[in-house]
């Protein structure tokens, strides 16, 4: 072989190892962001899922010391109030505040709890879908 061809197959062999190491260092990375987003979305709507049951041990308690569950207008907040929950605790994993109502629209004998999601808005879908007692608290 020629010392002009061994030259022109180094090249092309060296800019082809460059070029798959280019590929792999960026596409890798953009891959696992991919997934980590995806579980950690997967995490926070699980989460959310959790909150809503365990208001009704909260809102059990308030409605006994108090006669009633607390209206719409005081909302979770009552149950900060009166030192039965914190500020934080009725935050979504999304960082809003979980929606209240008393009576239920689903049920007028009990109250709904409801988060928005991700964007917060009624609606959506994956990680924006809303996340409701009603659904969540079904037995059937």
């Amino acid at each position: 072989m020629k010392t002009s061809s061994i030259i022109k197959v180094t090249i092309i062999a060296t800019l082809t190892a460059l070029i798959t190491i280019t590929i792999f260092i960026f596409a890798v990375p953009a891959g696992c962001q991919l997934y980590i987003k995806h579980k950690f979305s997967s995490g926070r709507i699980k989460a959310a899922k959790m909150q809503i049951p365990r208001f009704s041990l909260s809102l059990e308690t308030y409605q006994e010391s108090h006669g009633t569950y607390p209206s719409t207008t005081q909302g979770l907040q009552a149950l900060v109030n009166a030192n039965i929950l914190k500020d934080r605790d009725i935050l979504d994993p999304w960082g809003n505040t979980f929606n209240y109502r008393f009576p239920g629209k689903a049920d007028p004998a009990v109250f709904d709890i409801w988060s928005y999601g991700a964007n917060g808005v009624e609606g959506g879908t994956g990680e924006d879908a809303d996340i409701n007692s009603w659904d969540e608290l079904r037995l059937d």
